[in-house]
């Protein structure tokens, strides 16, 4: 399949943005995330701040470092190059001026307060409107090129984990398994998220974000695997448990209850049903076991993912707005014993009208290695 336009997707969705900007009655709007920064523009440097302007000009304001890049990652932005300590308020308010901008829309969840009272202080002449949610609303619903870096992920996230599980044995570290991941994940064309990969063997896989230690696998435990690849800023996010050897009966149980679980949100996932909804079906089962709340998987069995691996929606008690088509979420219930054990299983799906899609290829059911 030939590679899609990113710049073509990126003008769409600061049109998208734009046209909230005329129904909010802003002339522009400024962020510096660096997730919003990518999807509105293609760039992936470190520092930038984006001017996305009602009447169409947009701008880019960077330092020295990334001029160039962000000419070649952003072509159809006005590069403007901050000077002395990277300072923005005058080249901001000569780019508000140029564009005839009088009222800036700004993050108020993203940006600390001393930035907004320096920069209403400095910046004269100008209203500074704080707006909540206004990119990741947009970002919630994946475009093609952002579907197609999500299932790229996935293929590595799976051929990663098909190679890895073969190595889960009686004395090796949960750390040997974590670097061999890790490794093999850039081998395969992806890049690595900062907090993962979990490998939690043995008593350990009751914690459920436990990082790799040098623990010792040992004949009977279960080794909870959670990873996944970052693919052009797109993250996957898979958890599988597989057993060294035989289990006990009550922990075949344990995982057999999981996966039930897990089935049942992923059997509801459709545009229209509620975060709520997916979340009870999950937990449901779980509760229905004898188990507490404590000895679950927390506040949400899932979350979307995309340029994060943790961003809207959240498939939670609270969540009860009605997911939408192209949304791409994770479901992960879990079981987790303090001192004895625990099991997880993930898998990501892509909403549609009728159902979901699973990217997931790796086997649901437990496997003995």
């Amino acid at each position: 399949m030939p590679e899609l336009d990113l710049q073509a997707f990126t003008a769409r969705r600061r049109d998208a943005l734009r046209d909230r900007l005329r129904e909010g009655g802003l002339d522009a709007f400024i962020t510096f995330h660096p997730s919003h920064r990518r999807y509105l523009t293609g760039f992936d440097g470190s520092f930038g701040y984006v001017l996305v302007s009602a009447t169409g000009d947009d701008v880019m304001l960077t330092d020295w470092r990334y001029v160039t890049q962000t000419a070649e990652q952003s072509p159809a932005l006005e590069v403007v190059e901050l000077k002395k300590d990277k300072h923005l308020w005058t080249p901001l308010a000569q780019a508000l001026a140029d564009r005839g901008a009088r009222r800036l829309g700004f993050e108020s969840a993203r940006v600390p307060h001393a930035w907004h009272a320096d920069g209403a202080e400095a910046v004269g002449g100008v209203a500074w409107v704080p707006t909540k949610g206004w990119v990741e609303r947009q970002r919630a619903i994946k475009d093609a090129y952002e579907i197609g870096k999500l299932r790229a992920a996935q293929a590595i996230t799976d051929a990663v984990f098909a190679e890895v599980k073969r190595m889960v044995a009686p004395g090796v570290s949960e750390r040997d398994l974590a670097v061999e991941m890790r490794h093999r994940i850039e081998l395969a064309g992806g890049d690595n998220s900062p907090g993962l990969p979990i490998v939690a063997s043995g008593w350990r896989a009751a914690l459920p974000h436990g990082r790799a230690s040098s623990k010792r696998i040992e004949r009977g435990e279960f080794v909870l695997f959670d990873f996944g690849a970052i693919k052009d800023g797109y993250f996957s996010d898979m958890t599988r448990t597989v057993a060294c050897g035989d289990v006990s009966p009550a922990h075949r149980d344990i995982y057999q209850l999981v996966l039930q679980s897990e089935q049942a949100g992923v059997a509801l996932a459709a545009a229209g049903v509620t975060g709520q909804a997916i979340d009870r079906a999950c937990r449901d089962p779980i509760l229905a076991a004898g188990y507490r709340e404590g000895q679950m998987h927390g506040y949400s069995v899932g979350h979307g993912l995309g340029l994060e691996i943790h961003e809207d929606p959240f498939l939670s008690e609270g969540y009860e707005a009605p997911l939408e088509a192209g949304m791409a979420i994770t479901i992960e219930p879990g079981v987790y014993l303090p001192g004895e054990t625990g099991v997880r299983v993930e898998d990501t799906v892509l909403l549609t009208e009728d159902g979901c899609e699973v990217f997931d290829t790796s086997p649901r059911e437990l496997e003995v290695i």
